[in-house]
């Protein structure tokens, strides 16, 4: 870089003219620069004081931050830059290096203009909000991080109002705290797929015209506040290595219509999703150990809840007020579902708890207000207080347990379903029932209901793989038995080299109804056959003369065979 050459006239030394610095120096007519020695030996000195000497530089308050000055016949470097008091007065500065600014904070907007953007990310500037950034005087709109950039500093874009897209090259491997955060224009972030391996807390909070993400495939944790009150944001392409997304992540994404979460999925911290409110369906992955409190409170348009195979702990308030829910499946491995964990899902009407659940908590699925049919699994030992308070509509409750599950007192139900609810329990097992609290009911059957199933057979062609849960066919056919009434999901995946042709229900084609490789088979009602297709996107090229090789001589063979009707002759 070219040391900047100025016109300067040395003044007064030590703390006069109201700088707390060493020197001061008068830069053409315009500006008094008062600089602090750092350092004698390394010979480096910070900005201390600005004065603005003329009426045209009063108006336009713009600082040029030399490279160097010199004092006492020595040249010092500027690295530094660290006015708290007297910031204010600037509207403008070039710089023509990277300087440290961590120490200065600004009040409105900044226009910062740089020689190119390696500038601006090397430079510290963790208090500098609102700024505007010129790059050889252009606006930088489209920001497109250079290539060789490994980190991008705390607070670096913060509140940056112009910014309309972010792109960043595999060389970046750190996004800091805050260092998008309220950039109030940005619509789209791409990162490389071998990018970014962490991003710090509220990396893009507030960022609320955001409506598109694409995450690296080394990012492993989503962090808290990340997208904190993206309000616009529609799609999250989450990268393959994601294992933890954290409390407040996605909090007030109100926009956020779906999520397709990776595999590598393990944990769902507290508020993650709370409040999308477009949300319409989530699938927790079997790999999934455990969804925070409030994960998804207040999603109120979910209308489908898979909670996968591995979770164990349904926390606090987790899809309370989720007032669309409808379809309600509970994974084989929850133990516990927390308190107010389903409160007011006024839709459910049917809800079966599996083996694994121990304890049904506080108020668990309170006012879930359509509720009809509850099926406890034979695991259920405690069902707490208020857990189906104004649940007022239960006609049928089955336990499938043997010894009674504690219900404590008499409001873990609403009042109306002690008269009017049938319990069915296990046969020989109604003087255990009627010897604990369950004896509130006036009506106990022995004699569980029968669970009807039918068999789902999928026949899945060359070039993919079907799979029902955890079981899966790939060039052939497999039969899955269901809960009669149950949604089967069906998770299709083509082959490389191969796409998805069609789907078809007992004959009939649903494959317009395939969304991003599932399809539903809704509300299983009779033994099914499903047939998927898959055809190559190229041709498959053949070793037709079969010499071990696919080359010019296969098409020689093709040839003899069409014209001839030949064998491999040459």
């Amino acid at each position: 870089m070219k040391k900047l050459v100025l016109s300067l006239t040395m003044l007064l030394a030590t703390g006069l003219s109201g700088f707390a610095s060493d020197f001061s120096v008068i830069y053409g007519d315009s500006v008094r620069i008062g600089f602090k020695i750092l350092s004698t030996e390394d010979l480096t000195v910070s900005i201390a004081g600005i004065r603005f000497t003329s009426t045209s530089s009063q108006q336009n308050k713009h600082l040029v931050v030399p490279e160097s000055v010199t004092y006492n016949n020595r040249e010092y470097s500027v690295t530094d830059y660290d006015l708290l008091d007297e910031n204010s007065a600037v509207r403008s500065i070039t710089l023509t290096k990277a300087i440290n600014m961590g120490n200065v904070q600004t009040n409105g907007n900044l226009k910062v203009f740089l020689p190119d953007l390696e500038t601006w990310l090397n430079t510290n500037c963790s208090n500098i909000t609102n700024i505007e950034l010129y790059v050889n005087g252009e606006l930088v709109t489209d920001l497109v991080i250079p290539e060789g950039i490994t980190s991008i500093k705390q607070r670096q874009f913060k509140g940056y109002g112009s910014i309309k897209s972010v792109t960043i090259p595999n060389s970046v491997k750190t996004i800091s705290a805050n260092a998008f955060e309220n950039c109030t224009a940005l619509t789209t972030v791409t990162m490389a797929a071998n990018s970014v391996e962490t991003i710090d807390r509220e990396a893009f909070k507030g960022c609320s015209n955001l409506t598109s993400v694409t995450l690296s495939n080394k990012l492993q944790t989503i962090p808290y506040g990340c997208f904190w009150n993206c309000t616009s944001l529609q799609e999250v392409k989450m990268g393959a290595s994601v294992t933890i997304i954290d409390e407040h992540a996605f909090h007030q994404c109100e926009s956020l219509k779906k999520i397709n979460f990776p595999a590598s999925l393990v944990k769902i911290g507290r508020y993650a999703f709370s409040y999308c409110k477009a949300i319409e369906e989530v699938t927790i992955p079997d790999f999934v150990e455990s969804i925070g409190n409030g994960a998804f409170s207040g999603c109120s348009s979910i209308n489908s809840l898979s909670v996968g195979n591995s979770v164990q702990t349904i926390g606090e308030a987790a899809f309370s007020n989720a007032t669309s829910l409808q379809t309600l499946t509970i994974g084989s491995a929850v133990t516990s579902i927390g308190s107010s964990a389903f409160r007011n899902c006024s839709l459910l009407q049917s809800l079966t708890i599996p083996n694994s659940v121990a304890v049904i908590s506080l108020s668990a699925f309170e006012l879930c207000s359509n509720l009809k049919f509850v099926t406890f699994g034979s695991g259920v030992k405690r069902i707490g207080s208020k857990a189906f308070s104004n649940c007022k509509k239960i006609t049928s409750i089955t336990c499938l347990g043997e010894e009674p599950a504690n219900i404590g007192s008499e409001d873990s139900f609403a009042g109306v379903v002690y008269l009017n609810a049938t319990v069915n329990i296990p046969e020989g097992t109604i003087d255990a029932y009627r010897a604990t609290s369950w004896v509130q009911f006036s009506s106990i059957s022995e004699g569980t209901p029968v669970v009807t199933e039918y068999s789902v057979s999928v026949t899945a062609g060359k070039g993919g793989t079907v799979a029902i849960g955890k079981q899966s066919v790939k060039n052939g056919k497999m039969t899955v038995k269901c809960p009669e009434g149950d949604d089967v999901v069906l998770t299709i995946t083509p082959g490389e080299g191969y796409r998805l042709v069609s789907v078809k229900v007992n004959g009939n084609d649903v494959t317009e109804d395939v969304d991003d490789g599932t399809y539903t088979l809704e509300a299983l009602d009779g033994d099914t056959g499903i047939t998927v297709s898959f055809e190559l996107t190229e041709p498959e090229r053949a070793d037709v003369n079969e010499d071990g090789q696919v080359d010019s001589a296969d098409v020689v063979a093709i040839y003899n065979r069409i014209i001839y009707g030949k064998g491999n002759e040459e």
